[in-house]
């Protein structure tokens, strides 16, 4: 008799463990005040962008793990993130991308599981809308990603052969939800609140 195939557990507990000595590593000296033409912001600001940095791990790991399953893979991934200088040095910096990068990866983190888990894809399809408009609000280059989110999704239900291609919710990649509520979660919420944060910039 053959037994079931083991499954590795969740590195949750792990995952926030690196977060947090990622954010300790980054808010070295947080308080002393830096030279405004080198550093630019004090460390109230700063402690955002550390926020932001340590969200952005967290959320990284989150993602691979819902894609891959595979504890290793996601430890090591963490690991490998965490140890270079690139995600300390934004969470460090005056320029915006830190946000713009722990947006896609809060994108990627609800993607990857509204895949995993279907029941739920939904509303996590929801919060990568909200994630991908906002990202947008950051950068503008982000829209490329809602696009590339949306083919894909296309191209994942065309792969699965439905008769009724645009109202089915049968088949790939998040059975449950049909081509056009998928075309509303990651296309129009993000142009909804991109246009949202954009006149409210300008109202400002």
């Amino acid at each position: 008799m053959s037994q079931a195939p083991e499954h590795d557990t969740d590195p949750i507990l792990l995952t926030l463990t690196l977060g947090c000595v990622v954010g300790l590593f980054c808010a070295f000296r947080l308080t002393v005040q830096p030279d405004p033409l080198v550093t630019g912001t004090h460390y109230l600001p700063a402690a955002l962008e550390i926020l932001a940095g340590m969200v952005t791990l967290i959320a990284s790991m989150r993602a691979i793990w819902h894609a891959t399953r595979t504890r290793a893979v996601t430890l090591v991934s963490g690991l490998l993130l965490a140890a270079g200088l690139i995600l300390m040095t934004q969470s460090r910096s005056l320029v915006p991308d830190i946000y713009l990068v722990c947006l896609l990866s809060l994108s990627a983190w609800q993607l990857s599981a509204a895949i995993r888990r279907p029941e739920q894809g939904r509303w996590r399809l929801a919060a990568v809308g909200v994630y991908f408009g906002l990202a947008m609000g950051v950068n503008w280059v982000a829209i490329s990603l809602v696009f590339l989110a949306v083919a894909a999704f296309f191209v994942a239900r065309l792969s699965a052969g439905r008769r009724r291609l645009m109202t089915s919710k049968r088949g790939i990649p998040v059975p449950g939800i049909s081509l056009i509520e998928a075309i509303v979660w990651l296309g129009v919420v993000p142009l909804l609140i991109y246009a949202a944060a954009t006149l409210a910039g300008i109202s400002g």
